[in-house]
């Protein structure tokens, strides 16, 4: 008995430190295609259509298949792009994750008028001389930092009870954009990136000394809105 009022109480205190946790937004992988998406093209224009399918190209979405009212194809190529903004298929679930992470999750310092809550939003970016459109994971939160999802990141080993995860089954690896660059960041590698994306604001490295790969979104979040 002890046993389990023990295992209750270690899981309430963990399920409560995650929810007060600086979280990504889960990435999407099936979108609608009742539902009209839009992108914005380099030259600004801006193209509404229904999504049919996404490209891949060495690891890499490259491109977006649309349809238009009429039912007629047409590729949509990131180098060609933007900004592509896709709803989610169910959006019912997307929509509570959003709404049970809205209080931990703005920042003041990021225009929270740029994206809809209803859209999942993809940036064209050039990695290491390849064009991809990526998923970004933090909207609230991203005026110095983006963080986009890795589509084929590995994930870390996840513990849970009666089949719900509790810790773990992290990605190992994101993509970030910071000051005007786009790069994959590693769970491997963190702690050296953690000095070269944070080592310059003290009172981020005071309160997390340890970088850990855990804590990823909440460095972010702090840095956003408590350094200069």
């Amino acid at each position: 008995m002890k046993k389990v009022v023990c295992f209750l109480l270690f899981t309430s205190i963990l399920l409560a430190e995650t929810a007060s946790a600086q979280q990504l937004l889960p990435p999407i992988e099936m979108f609608s295609n009742k539902k009209e998406s839009f992108l914005v093209k380099n030259n600004g224009d801006t193209i509404k259509f229904f999504y049919s399918i996404y490209k891949f190209k060495k690891k890499a979405i490259v491109a977006i298949v649309g349809k238009d009212a009429t039912g007629a194809k047409t590729e949509y190529k990131a180098e060609d792009t933007r900004i592509i903004a896709l709803p989610p298929a169910d959006f019912g679930k997307y929509v509570a994750f959003l709404n049970a992470n809205e209080s931990v999750t703005k920042s003041k310092k990021t225009n929270q008028k740029a994206y809809n809550r209803e859209m999942v939003y993809f940036f064209s970016e050039n990695v290491d001389g390849v064009n991809m459109l990526l998923q970004m994971l933090n909207p609230d939160f991203s005026s110095k930092i983006r963080i986009y999802h890795d589509p084929f990141a590995k994930e870390t080993m996840g513990w849970g009870v009666g089949g719900v995860t509790l810790v773990g089954n992290e990605d190992k690896s994101y993509f970030i954009k910071e000051n005007g660059k786009t790069s994959k960041i590693q769970k491997k590698d963190y702690k050296e990136r953690f000095v070269q994306l944070f080592g310059k604001c003290p009172k981020l490295l005071q309160k997390y000394p340890d970088a850990k790969w855990s804590d990823f979104a909440e460095h972010v979040f702090f840095f956003e809105n408590e350094c200069e």
